[in-house]
């Protein structure tokens, strides 16, 4: 009898654990109001998201980010939480209106309430580099964008 309590107890726990974490897959984004789904249909090309932008703190140079590289801040780079690991991001800063172009070469923790996370180059280019964050919108570019862009043929 005890036996069959605690296997009943064990499957409703694992239950209730599997239920929660699909409410946390389906469920909207607090910072974005955006479902997983919704991002994963939607990542590039195509994909745009507004919201709060932050960069990394100085004392993180060097420390291997996502792809296994090591953060550099005079790099053109960016965390991000769902988006594909080297994907290239616009970047505009929604009260002065400048814009840069990022890799997205890390994560974002999943309960971060910004959208992104900028290298300390890519801020000072934005202007935010006083304030610490600020309000943006961020558009993944396609490969044909990046390569325009970046004037290959």
């Amino acid at each position: 009898m005890g036996v069959d309590r605690y296997i009943a107890g064990m499957v409703f726990v694992a239950i209730t654990l599997s239920s929660v974490h699909a409410a946390e897959v389906i469920a909207p984004s607090p910072a974005t109001g955006a479902s997983e789904q919704t991002l994963a249909r939607k990542s590039p090309p195509g994909f745009s998201q507004t919201g709060r932008a932050t960069y990394y703190h100085k004392s993180l140079r060097g420390l291997k980010t996502a792809t296994g590289e090591r953060y550099d801040p005079n790099a053109m780079t960016a965390a991000h939480k769902r988006l594909k690991l080297g994907t290239h991001v616009r970047v505009i800063h929604l009260r002065n209106k400048r814009s840069v172009i990022v890799k997205v070469n890390d994560r974002l923790p999943p309960r971060s309430r910004a959208i992104i996370d900028l290298s300390t180059l890519a801020a000072r280019k934005l202007g935010m580099i006083r304030a610490g964050i600020a309000k943006v919108r961020i558009e993944a570019l396609s490969k044909a964008e990046v390569e325009e862009l970046a004037g290959l043929p």
